[in-house]
């Protein structure tokens, strides 16, 4: 038993997927980037991103992907153009239990993501890549969404 995680590793698999025998290889999809996945860690708050159905595990804990939800007049960002960047800011609560955690903006072929500290303001920039759809996690309410 005690080899089990020195096995998982050396076969860069799951130590859950291992012990019950479930190592079959996803089928390879076109990895397109509208399809991403989230999942945060709620230990440490790690975020994992993946385009395709995967197993994934932070601390020990199993987790499960988050269902975005589209974002209502209480948790909608403001979005300004200016120039060739949209300037992004909120009057969410930024504390340490309730903040925006990250911000990913997703467009076919990109995705680009940017981690929050609940000790800053919720205002940075992002590029403007046209219609495109921007993806954040509040620690309170989960994972929203919103075109722009």
């Amino acid at each position: 038993m005690s080899l089990l995680p020195e096995l998982a590793e050396a076969l860069e698999v799951d130590m859950g997927k291992l012990l019950s025998g479930e190592l079959a290889a996803n089928d390879r999809v076109s990895g397109n980037v509208n399809r991403v996945r989230f999942w945060v860690c709620p230990s440490c708050g790690n975020v994992v991103t993946a385009l395709a159905d995967t197993g994934v595990s932070c601390c020990g804990k199993r987790l499960r992907p988050l269902t975005a939800r589209k974002a209502g007049e209480e948790h909608s960002l403001t979005l300004q153009r200016i120039e060739t960047e949209y300037f992004v800011s909120s009057g969410h609560p930024m504390e340490k239990e309730h903040h925006i955690a990250f911000l990913a903006l997703v467009k076919d072929d990109s995705l680009l993501l940017r981690k929050l500290y609940p000790e800053w303001e919720l205002q940075t920039r992002l590029p403007f890549w046209g219609h495109s759809r921007l993806y954040f996690y509040c620690t309170q309410h989960g994972l929203f969404w919103q075109n722009i």
